[in-house]
């Protein structure tokens, strides 16, 4: 089946994520469609009971995964700038899906500094998570530290995978070597319910 309707995935106002979630019956195909500009990182990941596959295709046409490879997420930096398809394949059964799209917001440190601090709210709702990036070189030292510490927790990894700091651990704040350069993915993950207005504090150096 050909989807002829895409949904829109929108990002409410000053967040970095979304998830649609649905139900498919066998053999559908469903399509999503989100508009994203050039360079910037697209995180993408489907959780489905059975088998469902993901394709992506840019806004000129060119398919960046096709359903025949099997795919469930998919991680890299956007070549072109505009209206982005994710289509969504269910197996042999109907199931249900969450897909899940982060673009991060991208820190920057000014001429001549080595930290900074950004601010983002995050939305009401437990484990809701607001994503940054920021690039860093091997053996710097990166130095994150979110506030009020009380109720949240961050995550950091490299963007091949390589996992810094596992919200597992619960810490609102690290200090550690980069072992490789590039880009470095930092999330908060906030427990409570209500929207809470965080400062991330960063330094590489």
């Amino acid at each position: 089946t050909t989807p002829d309707q895409a949904i829109r995935l929108n990002f409410a106002s000053g967040t970095t994520n979304t998830t649609a979630e649905g139900q498919m019956a066998a053999n559908t195909t469903r399509r999503y469609v989100f508009w994203a500009d050039k360079n910037q990182l697209m995180d993408i990941s489907l959780d489905s009971a059975s088998g469902a596959y993901i394709a992506i295709s840019s806004p000129s046409g060119t398919k960046l995964v096709e359903f025949d490879q099997g795919w469930t997420w998919y991680r890299d930096y956007i070549p072109e700038k505009g209206d982005w398809y994710i289509d969504i394949r269910a197996g042999k059964a109907d199931t249900g899906y969450s897909l899940y799209l982060a673009i991060p917001q991208r820190l920057s440190f000014a001429a001549n500094t080595s930290s900074l601090t950004a601010k983002a709210t995050i939305p009401a709702g437990r484990l809701q998570v607001h994503n940054f990036v920021a690039w860093g070189n091997k053996g710097q030292t990166l130095k994150v530290s979110v506030s009020p510490s009380l109720n949240f927790a961050l995550s950091i990894w490299h963007v091949d995978g390589t996992v810094l700091l596992s919200s597992m651990e619960g810490l609102s704040s690290f200090e550690g070597e980069l072992p490789e350069a590039g880009d470095y993915i930092i999330n908060v993950i906030s427990g409570p319910a209500a929207p809470t207005e965080i400062t991330l504090t960063l330094s590489i150096e």
